[in-house]
């Protein structure tokens, strides 16, 4: 089976840009502000994007960049270079996806849209002192993998093509 990832990547921007339209191996669920609503059992890839205008400075994402965990080890998905002085709205903040066991997306977002430093877990942690000024101003787009197909290689292999694509602004392609 051959699979067609530029198929997937522009169905998915696609999606991102308002367009909504089937994907295949993927079903898109929609934007939230929050994980709340998100299931809480299943994998796949999820991209935050900016619903309001953010403003930067040099000191701002020197914090950002520097935020460090109760054990002293970096949070993780920094900005990128070269920095941004401006977040637009719709610009691709930060892309992950969720493939292990035992993970879903609805945790990986609980780390993302929290303050946890007391876990040695990277993520966004946009709670946290040195990144709340984007709290409040991130949307997150969440693609599910198809319910019983377990080739995460598809996965895996999309968000890297994504990462490729979009360039987001914080965080690093795995």
């Amino acid at each position: 089976m051959e699979v067609d990832f530029e198929t997937i990547v522009d169905a998915i921007i696609s999606c991102l840009r308002g367009n909504i339209i089937k994907i295949p191996y993927f079903e898109y669920i929609g934007a939230f502000q929050s994980r709340d609503s998100v299931p809480k059992s299943r994998k796949g890839i999820y991209i935050f994007t900016a619903y309001e205008e953010i403003s930067l400075s040099r000191k701002k994402i020197q914090q950002y960049n520097e935020a460090k965990n109760w054990n002293g080890t970096y949070v993780g998905a920094g900005f990128n270079y070269p920095f941004p002085d401006t977040i637009h709205v719709g610009d691709v903040y930060y892309l992950g996806k969720v493939t292990g066991k035992h993970n879903s997306i609805y945790q990986r977002l609980k780390i993302h849209f929290g303050d946890r430093t007391d876990c040695a877990t990277n993520g966004i942690k946009m709670k946290m002192t040195a990144r709340n000024f984007v709290d409040r101003k991130l949307i997150v787009h969440v693609f599910l993998f198809e319910k019983g197909n377990d080739n995460y290689y598809i996965v895996n292999e999309t968000e890297k093509r994504l990462h490729q694509k979009l360039r987001p602004l914080t965080g690093g392609s795995q």
